[in-house]
């Protein structure tokens, strides 16, 4: 009886200590899902191993960097195949996980929290910064407004202001006053905004037009 519990032990020991250690992407909204993301730095993180052994971290398609207390800094090389991320400890494979990898897909400006590119003047003034919307993403990504130019015509189609380059993404005390005697159908044209993203790429930002209701 006693062989028969030590060999179902020694036979189901690698299964449960698998099913115990998790690896996480921690640089997700949901760390549980199975993405990987190329062109920005994916923080792997191992949990539920004995720590005083010797752990080690294997990507079969990207490139790892051990930062400490169970974290890795992973760069992955292709979309084309998944990564398949395993760990070993002392030697032995404990567990393994398979990642699909994605591409980043570009943000969407927005004016603040308006939802599309119609506003009355009120909401404009209530919302006068540029935001990064970033539609369908599981990564935890900040994009920096640096600059814009804005050009802002009048319900004639007239240019009332095109006052060189805005820095940061709010638009200025100067144009918020020509902004609040506008009347429907004026526009307000963002043009040649930069936006540097967790890459640290800098990107020229799509054109984006408000249009007052």
């Amino acid at each position: 009886m006693k062989k028969i519990m030590l060999y179902s032990l020694c036979f189901f020991l690698p299964t449960l200590l698998s099913a115990q250690i998790r690896i996480d992407n921690i640089s997700l909204k949901r760390p549980d899902s199975s993405l990987l993301y190329i062109g920005v730095e994916n923080i792997i993180k191992i949990s539920g191993i004995e720590k005083n052994a010797y752990t080690q971290l294997k990507s079969s398609g990207g490139e790892l960097k051990n930062i400490g207390n169970g974290q890795y800094s992973l760069w992955v090389n292709s979309v084309k195949q998944p990564d398949t991320l395993t760990v070993y400890q002392d030697g032995k494979v404990l567990s393994s996980r398979i990642f699909t990898v994605k591409l980043l897909s570009e943000p969407v400006l927005k004016l603040g929290t308006i939802q599309s590119n119609y506003a009355t003047v009120d909401e404009i003034k209530r919302n006068s910064k540029l935001q990064m919307h970033l539609p369908n993403w599981e990564y935890k990504a900040a994009f920096k407004v640096m600059n814009f130019r804005l050009t802002i015509l009048n319900h004639f189609g007239k240019i009332v202001s095109s006052d060189g380059i805005n820095l940061g993404n709010a638009i200025s005390a100067e144009q918020l006053k020509i902004i609040k005697k506008l009347e429907q159908n004026s526009k307000l044209i963002f043009e040649n905004v930069k936006v540097v993203g967790p890459d640290q790429v800098e990107r020229t930002a799509t054109n984006f037009i408000v249009t007052v209701k």
